[in-house]
């Protein structure tokens, strides 16, 4: 059986930048469209990708959809809130501080753009196979696009590490706060339980004993209890 020939041998299958190209043709000039594809698809949005009856079999996103940039844009500051409540809604012991509740909607929040990595990776190795074909004037702008992907790749690496070293170090001092917090509301019942025990002994003892027993209640209780100011 003859094998089927390619339709369109001559079209591009990437852009410059590594991007799909849309396999499609313009039907008045008959060149290749110059638009990316959409994902999980040879063509782009003019040409069919993001048609209604595209969308309705499972394209990505229709036609039309706005474009959002930044960490902190509209649309990606309503999913770090809608995050901010998972956390919060958890239940965690260090969950229930609300700084901590943020560091962790933004760590799982760049974790769930953890898809643009395996993007990436498919362009670079879209470029890569371009680098093998390619003659020392094509490589240059070949090489400038594989740096630029890669430093994207470490940048978004970069920030997830800090954040969730940010949160490890959030967690940690809140512990030492609620440490510090216990610590000091301790010594209040203490000092307290004292007065209340000075009271009952006033009325109880001689005034010689009194300051015997009261003496050695500051040597012995107060004095260990009580923080000690710098020399």
């Amino acid at each position: 059986m003859a094998r089927k020939k390619d339709p369109n041998p001559n079209l591009e299958p990437f852009l410059p930048d590594g991007r799909p190209r849309c396999q499609a043709r313009s039907k008045s000039t008959g060149a290749q469209c110059r638009q990316p594809a959409v994902r999980g698809y040879s063509v782009c949005h003019v040409h069919g990708a993001g048609t209604r009856k595209r969308v309705a079999e499972g394209a990505r996103k229709p036609p039309g959809r706005p474009v959002v940039h930044g960490l902190y844009s509209e649309r990606h500051a309503a999913t770090l809130r809608a995050l901010y409540e998972e956390v919060l809604a958890l239940g965690d012991l260090d969950a229930t501080d609300r700084d901590v509740a943020v560091l962790k909607a933004v760590v799982w929040y760049l974790l769930n753009g953890a898809g643009r990595v395996e993007e990436w990776q498919g362009r670079l190795e879209g470029l890569f196979a371009r680098l093998e074909e390619a003659g020392a004037e094509e490589a240059r702008p070949l090489l400038y696009q594989v740096e630029r992907l890669m430093q994207q790749t470490q940048s978004y690496l970069d920030r997830l590490a800090e954040h969730a070293f940010r949160v490890v170090q959030a967690v940690k001092t809140r512990a030492e706060t609620e440490a510090k917090r216990a610590e000091t509301k301790a010594l209040a019942y203490l000092l307290r339980f004292v007065d209340e025990l000075k009271a009952v002994l006033v009325e109880r003892l001689e005034p010689e004993v009194y300051e015997a027993v009261l003496e050695d209640l500051q040597k012995r209780v107060l004095a260990k209890a009580l923080p000690q100011a710098d020399p």
